[in-house]
């Protein structure tokens, strides 16, 4: 898919999800256990925080609602995103924390800017046959963080075995997935991908066990019910294994440790 193609099949997702509650957008189950799992790599000494790719940006603005002193900044490349971001903005009536129109393969910042950069449910749509891939995208969050700052993302994890099937089921059945192309990770994948690019100090969370089940519960009642049995039983072993989003932390090395 294009980015051209990607940009007008977000724009009609964010559209279709702009009557949406700010309240179920921010504090639904999902949104929870992401910041939740974001939150842990966060410090208070991280003024400078960029989400390259920010969506409803409703990380950025529960970061800004917790992290007072913080400046975040959320850039996106579809206005319903960002329509939808200063809607949250408002509702939290949070101060710091601004949305611009950018583009992730070449951000508007210098080199070295950043004390964190992150995303969330991104890299995954940009496949390594594409002129703009997600190793690209990556290298660029990398430019503009500091040394010593934090490069975080999540993305799907291949061992969510009701996602990672579904999706094969779909692709066997010539259908396409609503979200086009997505790649899963596997955690040594990922870990391999970060130190690539030279990042240390790897740390790797995982979250949400059912809800690779529960969002299936439109096929079938049953679904919805083992969904729920999952997430009653859910435990940090279980979403570290299975968990529906692998997120991975890792800091950009000062020159002397490279």
């Amino acid at each position: 898919m294009s980015i051209n193609n990607q940009k007008q099949m977000w724009e009609k997702s964010w559209q279709s999800q702009n009557y949406i509650s700010p309240e179920e957008t921010l504090y639904s189950r999902f949104t929870k256990k992401a910041y939740r799992t974001l939150k842990r790599f966060i410090d208070k000494e991280d003024l400078l925080i960029l989400e390259a790719r920010c969506g409803t940006g409703r990380l950025c603005c529960l970061l800004a609602e917790n992290f007072s002193k913080a400046e975040i900044t959320g850039i996106d490349f579809t206005p319903g995103s960002l329509e939808i971001a200063n809607k949250l903005k408002q509702y939290l009536d949070v101060k710091n924390v601004e949305f611009k129109e950018g583009d992730l393969f070449k951000l508007d910042y210098p080199d070295e800017y950043f004390d964190v950069v992150f995303n969330s449910g991104v890299l995954e749509h940009f496949p390594l046959d594409k002129a703009n891939n997600y190793n690209d995208a990556l290298r660029e969050m990398i430019r503009v963080l500091k040394p010593g700052g934090k490069i975080i993302i999540d993305v799907p994890n291949w061992y969510c075995f009701a996602h990672t099937l579904y999706k094969r089921a779909l692709k066997k059945a010539g259908k396409e997935y609503v979200y086009g192309y997505e790649k899963s990770f596997k955690h040594l994948e990922l870990i391999e991908l970060f130190k690539a690019h030279g990042l240390v100090d790897l740390k790797l969370s995982a979250y949400d066990s059912a809800h690779g089940i529960y969002r299936l519960r439109g096929y079938s009642l049953l679904l919805k019910w083992l969904g729920d049995i999952v997430y009653l039983i859910d435990n940090p072993l279980l979403e570290s294994l299975f968990g529906f989003m692998l997120l991975i932390k890792g800091e950009k090395p000062f020159k002397k440790d490279k």
